[in-house]
């Protein structure tokens, strides 16, 4: 696993990356986890790991406000994630 961050619209996004870092990857050997309400990658690690095993590559962020992203500078609602 490594983590990483990314700076968008002013904001620290952090995320972590499980399996191996091929290009050639398939689409389909690829997955996007996003941690539900009050949440943070943490408790998708396991779940990241064992896709990884498996040889899909799989990227969990920190949404804005959880975890170690940034905070919005105000709360945001549904339709500012």
């Amino acid at each position: 696993m490594t983590e990483e961050k990314i700076n968008i619209k002013g904001l620290n996004i952090y995320y972590k990356i499980f399996g191996e870092e091929k290009t050639s990857l398939p689409a389909d050997r690829r997955v996007l986890i996003l941690h539900g309400w009050g949440s943070n990658s943490e408790k998708w690690q396991k779940v990241g790991r064992l896709l990884a095993e498996n040889g899909i590559k799989v990227i969990i962020p920190d949404l804005p406000g959880f975890g170690q992203s940034d905070k919005p500078p105000k709360a945001w609602c549904l339709d500012d994630y």
